[in-house]
């Protein structure tokens, strides 16, 4: 009989045990462990997880929405500089045209068509190289130089047409 009861005794410490978990988790507490205050505690902590998180989100969205801005801002600069250089070379072609016109002139006409249709060259092989050009700060730097040498140009052309 002392058997049996040194076993019950045993047995009851053993489930007493397993019911007075020390853990403030309602999962892992045992049948009296649960305590309001701790499960609570448990829940705000949560809660502000879970704020944290949103505003992080928010944060973080709100980012991508102005590099979104940025990158179609960027595009639109891009395309206006493409444009432009569009624009450019055609103005470069129209100057081919009156040099072409200059060199039926006279033989000092001919020779300052000459000169003029080296510049030209150049002018054209920077508007192309200008094309490849990845910086647009730097591109659009560029172009407006080639702008300026292409309106001397025009007007050299014009001056010696109107010899």
């Amino acid at each position: 009989m002392r058997t049996f009861i040194a076993i019950l005794l045993a047995c009851a410490a053993l489930l007493s045990a397993g019911c007075f978990g020390a853990s403030t988790n309602p999962r892992e507490g045992g049948l009296f462990g649960y305590n309001p205050d701790a499960y609570e505690a448990r829940q705000r902590e949560r809660q502000e997880q879970v704020s944290a998180i949103r505003q992080e989100q928010a944060r973080e969205e709100a980012a991508s929405a102005r590099l979104e801005q940025k990158k179609k801002q960027k595009a639109a600069q891009v395309s206006k500089q493409e444009r432009d250089v569009k624009a450019l070379s055609a103005e470069v072609n129209v100057l081919s045209g009156k040099i072409n016109a200059l060199k039926k002139g006279t033989e000092e006409q001919r020779a300052q068509a000459a000169a003029l249709e080296q510049r030209r060259n150049a002018l054209q092989k920077a508007g192309s190289a200008l094309q490849e050009q990845p910086d647009s700060a730097a591109r659009q730097k560029k172009l407006l130089q080639l702008r300026e040498e292409l309106r001397q140009l025009e007007q050299e052309a014009e001056d010696l047409s109107n010899l």
